[in-house]
């Protein structure tokens, strides 16, 4: 295993995965993370076991199927699963969660690939904010667990 750092700058139900915490932040201060008192920080964990085979590296723009579990950081609770396709980079995604199949590593390993499985630690300013979402608390640290499954056609995202 090998730990994946992003800088600060889905999740929920279907619908969620494909709402971006931007709009919803709309109105609120002008720096929506100081409403969330968090020392979480932003990690993403590769948990693909060494020597698995693994495919092509997503790229910003692509539409990319991923299987994925949602937690609360706080308790552990499952709020949702299952598969989605977006475009990674597109704000499709909260910003977390885009990031996460995005991001390089410090040694240089790049974005995620398919058939590699991932998770993300999303402090609050990443994922929701101060703004309750299907029954994700506000200011809620999310976690996911993703696997990457394919790389699709740009029209695949275009429903």
């Amino acid at each position: 295993m090998r730990a994946l750092f992003g800088s600060a700058a889905a999740l929920g139900l279907a619908a969620l995965l494909l709402a971006p915490a931007a709009p919803l932040l709309a109105g609120c201060d002008s720096n929506a993370s100081r409403l969330c008192e968090s020392d979480d920080t932003y990690e993403v964990v590769d948990l693909t076991p060494d020597g698995t085979q693994v495919g092509e590296p997503v790229q910003a723009g692509q539409c990319v199927s991923v299987r994925y579990e949602g937690r609360l950081a706080a308790d552990g609770s499952v709020f949702d699963s299952g598969t989605f396709a977006f475009v990674a980079g597109s704000g499709q995604a909260i910003a977390g969660f885009s990031q996460g199949v995005l991001v390089d590593d410090d040694q240089g390993e790049g974005a995620q690939r398919v058939g590699e499985t991932r998770k993300m630690t999303i402090p609050p300013h990443l994922g929701y904010g101060p703004v309750e979402r299907g029954g994700i608390p506000s200011c809620s640290t999310l976690e996911f667990e993703v696997r990457v499954l394919d790389i699709l056609g740009a029209s695949a995202c275009n429903r």
